[in-house]
């Protein structure tokens, strides 16, 4: 076990280590109260199906080659609703979601030093270079869609054409 700023984590975890947990209504006079869990009990948790504990889902899109300064519609197959955590890519670019291909279709030529208005459907924008390849979200907020497809375009800014593969990493908030 090591220590940094008082928090202990494991090097080589085994079942019979434990991290604590937050337990909402465990406490004394209903309040919240930190207890431990073992990690060979979580473990168990996370291998069923159990209610109340989401697992992070992703989800890869790829383009087709792509030159510098082109662009590529993808679609991508998300549940309904679902909070997005994190997006990555293998090359520079920007990627937009959206809730339609109507909002698509509307933005799809906006310039990337313009900010979407509030009623262009964008779900998500970020802009990949060289050194900044994955975006966690935060602060997260949950999206609900029409359908389980969201639309996406990635536009390239890489010097040297190659395949866009962009992750998307989210909790689906939906059986």
């Amino acid at each position: 076990m090591n220590t940094i700023s008082g928090l202990k984590f494991c090097t080589n975890p085994s079942g019979d280590d434990s991290v604590p947990i937050l337990d909402q209504d465990g406490g004394i006079g209903g309040k919240p109260k930190t207890k431990q869990l073992k990690l060979s009990t979580l473990s168990t948790l996370l291998s069923q199906n159990v209610t109340g504990i989401i697992r992070s889902t992703t989800q890869v899109v790829s383009s087709k080659v792509l030159s510098l300064n082109e662009s590529e519609d993808l679609l991508l197959p998300l549940c309904k609703t679902f909070i997005l955590i994190n997006v990555n890519s293998n090359i520079p670019g920007r990627i937009r979601l959206y809730q339609s291909s109507l909002y698509l279709e509307k933005d799809r030529d906006r310039d990337f030093d313009t900010d979407p208005s509030i009623d262009d459907g964008v779900i998500f924008e970020g802009q990949f270079d060289e050194t900044l390849l994955s975006f966690p979200i935060e602060p997260t907020e949950i999206t609900v869609l029409k359908s389980d497809n969201c639309f996406c375009i990635f536009d390239s800014r890489s010097i040297i054409a190659q395949k866009a593969i962009v992750k998307f990493t989210y909790l689906p908030l939906e059986v």
